[in-house]
């Protein structure tokens, strides 16, 4: 246990190292220093005279060592920190309304004194490093203060914590939430905590007690870690704690090892309200008048009920009289109602003194209007069915009483949300603010109508591409229906004919009936239709040499054109005419390709003016018998000089032509 404590002991003095600089101060050489961070604008003051320093929202005073807050932070100043050393060493934080203080980097609130929280104001404290509140001092939260931390941890204050405050108190952490050496007191108040561990103490005890207490401990650990070598939690108040730590009227005195407890019961647990309180105003009495009758739950080993009635008026609630009630679970309080104004009840359980003790009031039930001494107007609100829509009254109820608003909300089936529906009350209209619709001031029976209501559509979105048009069957529209369908064919253009398609709506996959039919069901919002997959096309153009030697291909897709290349340069003698096909004929450069392609450079020897190709070597002959051969059989041609032809490739014997065996065979004109 020894070692425990001296770990706590360390680990506190770490997180004290960061206020040493200030608490280390003489008060004579610091006797009040003021430092607020708001916005990233420091806002700081030395006193060693008294003074104030104010600005909106905030108000400290260095006389009375009062820093007063007033809807701060709500509206402005979103992100601050404050650090105060009180003149006096104790400092009061006085709230009123509204108030928000957020640090990201630091503590949210360092004070180096005790630090008192009065008034009837809130304060929410938001911290992602380290504690809301740290002080090497103690503090107090007195009366109506509400107090709401969501931080790394929550408070640690070394000398104790102190709660008796009217308000609530919500701690929600990460890590444990409250942190001290003293001891922790709760008399009065609604406390919650949240966190991994709930309090932990090294040397104090926890004392929660009070009728007015309502402590909850939800804790992952340990509800409490005390570390003291006597210390117990003492619990008399109502509440439970969470993980099963303990339970109400136990106190704490034996442990099992160093982190985990159990609990010896010694006090004596108190009911709890019943659960559930509301006015029947159904009961009419012999005049026919209204005559609400308060009911409420049954709640186990209560001996009676004590019910209370609550009138409600300019200076707010006021108890006018409570009954005790023994044998029954309801209670008429007949001729009471004797001043207009809005009436309220709650009911205690009676407990025996022995066994159980009383418990605190429940919840104030539902308001119950008298606008005279006699009479209760009320009146009934008919709200309309429809397979289409719901609507919900915020109340709960179909009644309403005289002057008040009835508000409702309207439940759209998905099918019509984007209809701007029209609301009357009566033949009045209503407008539709803040998402609510309110009928005010009623003075009648109401029947609400509601009307223009069209189902959704939505737009099927088709793309464009050269690769494929998009043809929707006959029947089908691109404008669909909440729940329609759309069809549509897909065909695909000459060049991607042999494409391996993958069509998709709004990323989901379309399979293809028949192989070419596409449909989209249940469409309940706007369609955007997809294909992949798309191959284009082509085939290869290959020029060649009159001797098959490629002299350039071009690629052209699927049903287009090649284009004429540039001339080639012709053998030595003749002149290039032109391109032919494989069969000789000539190219026609505007033929669509639709398959791989050859195209033949023509060339042509010298002509005399008769049109007789001369002819005066090998090359020339040979040329010439291919031409004849070819079937250009109307060419003539004039020798204008001997050829010889036993160069070694072709031999002449006799005016006939032999071969040699390395000789190529001579293929004769015509």
């Amino acid at each position: 246990m020894k070692v425990a404590r001296k770990f706590l002991l360390a680990a506190v003095c770490v997180v004290l190292a960061a206020l040493c600089f200030v608490s280390s101060v003489p008060k004579s050489q610091a006797a009040g220093i003021m430092r607020m961070v708001i916005d990233g604008i420091t806002y700081y003051k030395e006193y060693t005279d008294l003074g104030t320093l104010a600005l909106s929202h905030w108000h400290y005073d260095a006389s009375e060592d009062v820093l007063t807050l007033e809807n701060f932070g709500t509206t402005i100043n979103p992100k601050s920190e404050l650090f105060v050393y009180p003149y006096s060493g104790n400092l009061t934080i006085n709230l009123k309304g509204d108030n928000y203080i957020y640090a990201s980097a630091k503590n949210a609130m360092v004070i180096i004194g005790n630090v008192k929280f009065t008034g009837d104001g809130s304060l929410t404290l938001v911290c992602d490093n380290t504690y809301a509140i740290n002080t090497d001092y103690k503090v107090t939260i007195t009366d109506n203060v509400s107090l709401n931390i969501n931080a790394l941890a929550g408070i640690m204050a070394i000398k104790g914590i102190d709660i008796s405050t009217t308000g609530n108190v919500n701690i929600h952490t990460s890590t444990r939430c409250m942190y001290t050496f003293g001891d922790l007191n709760i008399t009065s108040g609604r406390v919650r905590m949240t966190g991994s561990d709930g309090v932990y103490s090294s040397e104090g005890n926890v004392y929660l007690s009070g009728g007015d207490t309502d402590v909850e401990v939800k804790s992952t650990s340990m509800a409490f870690a005390l570390y003291g070598e006597d210390s117990f939690v003492e619990w008399s108040a109502n509440g439970s704690v969470g993980g099963g730590k303990t339970s109400p009227g136990s106190k704490i005195t034996e442990y099992s090892g160093e982190k985990y407890f159990r609990a010896t019961f010694s006090g004596v647990p108190q009911l709890n309200p019943p659960r559930k309180i509301y006015w029947d105003d159904t009961v009419i009495d012999d005049s026919g008048m209204t005559n609400p009758v308060a009911r409420w739950s049954a709640v186990g080993n209560a001996t009676g009920y004590l019910v209370n009635l609550y009138y409600f008026n300019e200076i707010g609630y006021e108890l006018k009289e409570s009954f005790t009630v023994t044998d029954a679970l309801s209670c008429n309080f007949g001729g009471h109602f004797t001043s207009y104004g809005k009436y309220y009840f709650t009911v205690q359980a009676l407990g025996d003194g022995t066994n159980f003790v009383t418990s605190g009031e429940s919840p104030k039930s539902t308001e119950f209007y008298m606008f005279t001494g006699d009479i209760v107007s009320r009146f009934y609100v008919t709200l309309p069915e429809s397979d289409y829509f719901k609507v919900i009254p915020e109340s709960g109820s179909t009644v309403v009483y005289y002057g008040e608003d009835y508000s409702f909300t309207v439940e759209v089936d998905p099918a019509y949300t984007q209809s701007e529906i029209l609301v009357w009350a009566n033949k009045a209209r209503v407008a539709l603010r803040g998402g609510k619709y309110t009928v005010n001031n009623v003075t009648e029976n109401i029947t609400i109508t509601i009307g223009q209501l069209s189902l959704n559509t939505y737009t099927v979105n088709l793309p464009e591409s050269e690769a494929y048009t998009i043809y929707p069957l006959p029947e089908y529209s691109t404008e669909v229906e909440y729940g329609g369908s759309f069809a549509f064919s897909v065909e695909l253009s000459d060049i991607y004919m042999n494409s391996n398609i993958t069509v998709y709506s709004n990323g989901k996959k379309l399979n293809a009936k028949y192989g070419i039919i596409y449909t989209i069901s249940d469409i309940t919002e706007d369609q955007t239709v997809e294909i992949t997959g798309l191959v284009r096309e082509n085939y290869d153009v290959t020029f060649r040499n009159v001797d098959g030697t490629v002299i350039l291909t071009q690629t052209v897709d699927h049903g287009y054109s090649a284009y004429a290349p540039s001339d080639p340069v012709p053998p030595e003698g003749m002149t290039f005419v032109g391109w032919t096909d494989k069969n000789g004929k000539k190219f026609d450069f505007s033929t669509k390709i639709n398959e791989h392609t050859d195209v033949y450079a023509r060339f042509e020897i010298a002509k005399d003016s008769s049109g007789y190709y001369l002819i005066s070597n090998l090359s020339e002959l040979i040329w010439f018998r291919d031409e004849v051969n070819f079937g250009n059989t109307a060419i003539n041609g004039r020798l204008t000089a001997d050829i010889e032809m036993n160069d070694g490739k072709y031999a002449v014997v006799g005016g006939k032509v032999s071969f040699f065996s390395n000789a190529e065979n001579w293929v004769p004109i015509g």
